[in-house]
């Protein structure tokens, strides 16, 4: 069974073949996931080519995906994420193919659409669509999508307290859950769309 970063990075690794026609390289991967060490990209790609999905040449852009086309599922787009703002409603009703593997058991999918520079502390660029699920409560470290009692939209890590359970932001700005959060869904990962050249 893969875990929820081997199947981000697999997710990343189909969309960018999709899109550029070669595999990412050990950096790009590493500069997507906002991970400092290659040798961390390294591991989880060791792990997907030992499971089968993955194969792996000589050059650095040798990966091959084994299954060229992962099972999707459709997920809602839910509406557009802007930092300060309440999330917005989406222009047009948009059903988004999602890899189904980023799913958590049989709770929806759903996602949200990025503008803005507000979310790059937590590693979402404008336009990227943020996957979400609705099974919750979160656990520890999860990425949140909350409603904060203003109606405000937020998107941050889930922190357990002692007193309870909190959302931090990369700027390490913390909202207690006594201020009533609303936790809409927990990120499961992320649809970049590449810029192409």
């Amino acid at each position: 069974m893969l875990t929820a970063r081997q199947r981000d990075i697999l997710a990343y690794i189909e969309a960018y073949v999709a899109e550029q026609g070669i595999a990412p390289t050990l950096e790009e991967i590493a500069a997507h996931f906002s991970l400092r060490s290659v040798a961390t990209v390294h591991k989880h790609i060791g792990n997907l080519v030992a499971r089968g999905h993955l194969r792996r040449g000589t050059g650095s852009r040798s990966l091959e995906l084994v299954r060229t086309v992962l099972p999707y599922a459709e997920a809602p787009l839910r509406g557009i994420l802007r930092a300060g703002a309440p999330l917005g409603e989406p222009p047009h009703d948009e059903r988004i193919p999602v890899p189904s593997a980023m799913a958590r058991g049989s709770a929806p999918l759903f996602c949200v659409r990025v503008e803005g520079d507000g979310f790059r502390e937590e590693g979402l660029a404008a336009g990227d669509l943020l996957i979400c699920t609705e099974a919750v409560p979160p656990a520890d470290g999860d990425l949140v999508l909350a409603l904060l009692p203003a109606g405000q939209a937020v998107c941050a890590r889930y922190a357990l307290q002692p007193a309870g359970g909190a959302l931090m932001s990369g700027a390490s700005e913390l909202w207690p859950a006594s201020l009533s959060l609303r936790v809409l869904g927990v990120g499961v990962g992320v649809v970049r769309v590449l810029p192409r050249g």
